[in-house]
């Protein structure tokens, strides 16, 4: 079992949550970041003041892979907070998103 914070598509009642709805959602969390939009996803950098709510779910090791894929392939990293997983934006996503994108408040 992995232990993953969503933030965003992933978090109940957003559109890729079909993919972990069935796993057990083990906490409520806050997580620091910048927040940015790309259209209908949001993208968290790994810096700044900002605290943005989260989900965190035990998700077995095949939806976790499906998951992992998803997030590689969209230009995040895997960051170990505390004891969960969290996607953040590798550099050059993040570097995309601090020259085109929108700073999110809050998602």
């Amino acid at each position: 079992m992995y232990k993953l914070a969503v933030y965003g598509s992933l978090k109940a009642g957003k559109y890729n949550h079909d993919i972990i709805e069935d796993c057990d959602k083990i906490d409520d969390i806050f997580i620091k970041g910048t927040l940015y939009s790309l259209g209908s996803y949001p993208v968290l950098v790994n810096e700044g003041e900002n605290y943005f709510e989260a989900e965190v779910y035990n998700v077995p090791e095949e939806q976790y892979q499906l998951i992992k894929n998803m997030e590689f392939g969209a230009g995040y990293k895997e960051v170990m907070v505390e004891d969960y997983i969290v996607y953040y934006a590798d550099e050059r996503l993040k570097e995309y998103c601090v020259n085109n994108a929108q700073v999110i408040k809050k998602y």
